[in-house]
């Protein structure tokens, strides 16, 4: 397949053609196109793009985030720079140049799929872009290149079913951890609402049974972080933290009245002394 070379193209233009909600998801694109298009990052691509024949043909990061938004190209080349980016991220995962740009490229399906979802996750629309970020990351980790054969329009498809079951896994969640605050126990003692400090305490307390669990606990019922931030941050995918966090509660419950319910930016149910053994 002959490719011609791609020149440069004025930056306006790119970030134009990548415009995207204000807020959150605003923020988060014009974090990637930082990390995109910083100096630092096309001197990366101009070393390592002339190693790759898909990629020579084009000056710089610019240039081929200019490639992919233009919908007069075909399809089938689109992906076959895809494959390569796909690759040099796995390769290199502490450099953010090449998964931003594959970000970046996916951005208008990406873009579809957060305006689909605004309205089902209007209470938590940070949220939203986190998991569209984690699940994107997750599907460029997972891939199966040699079984794919659109790569854009299946990470772009797969990573909208992941946040839809993730928002129905939510749901369910919250039906079944939702805070007991204004109802009185039976015995008719009165709950205390803790702080972050007491929950922290408490899920010490729990440490030689939460054992590595620990710290993404008490980030997410304690620390106000998501289940999508900690996860980011401790390097563990959404699917795995949420397991972890799930079985981290399983404890919890065996031990106390009432735990926190997670995502909720401070701890809003009760936790009552610790249940006696009988």
């Amino acid at each position: 397949m002959a490719f011609r070379r791609i020149s440069s193209v004025p930056r306006s233009t790119l970030v134009r053609r990548a415009a995207a909600p204000s807020g959150a998801w605003d923020s988060l694109r014009k974090h990637f196109l930082q990390e995109a298009l910083s100096r630092d990052a096309t001197q990366r691509f101009r070393i390592a793009a002339p190693l790759h024949p898909v990629l020579a043909r084009f000056q710089d990061p610019t240039a081929l985030l200019q490639f992919v938004f233009d919908r007069a190209n075909h399809p089938q080349e689109k992906d076959s720079v895809y494959r390569v980016l796909i690759e040099l991220a796995r390769r290199e995962p502490r450099s953010g140049l090449w998964r931003a740009l594959l970000i970046l490229g996916l951005w208008p399906g990406l873009d579809a799929a957060f305006n689909r979802n605004i309205r089902p996750w209007r209470r938590q629309r940070n949220d939203l872009c986190s998991e569209l970020t984690l699940h994107v990351c997750d599907q460029i980790a997972r891939i199966d290149l040699r079984r794919v054969r659109r790569v854009a329009a299946t990470i772009v498809r797969n990573v909208a079913r992941d946040v839809e079951r993730t928002r129905l896994r939510r749901r369910r969640w919250e039906k079944r951890t939702s805070p007991l605050s204004n109802r009185e126990p039976d015995d008719g003692t009165v709950l205390s609402q803790p702080g972050p400090e007491q929950v922290a305490i408490a899920l010490r307390s729990l440490a030689p049974e939460l054992h590595r669990d620990i710290e993404l606990l008490t980030a997410v019922l304690a620390g106000g972080e998501t289940q999508p931030e900690a996860a980011l941050r401790l390097g563990l995918s959404v699917s795995k933290a949420e397991k972890r966090i799930q079985r981290g509660l399983q404890i919890l419950r065996s031990k106390f009245d009432h735990v926190p319910c997670p995502e909720t930016p401070t701890p809003v149910a009760c936790i009552r002394r610790p249940r006696s053994n009988r």
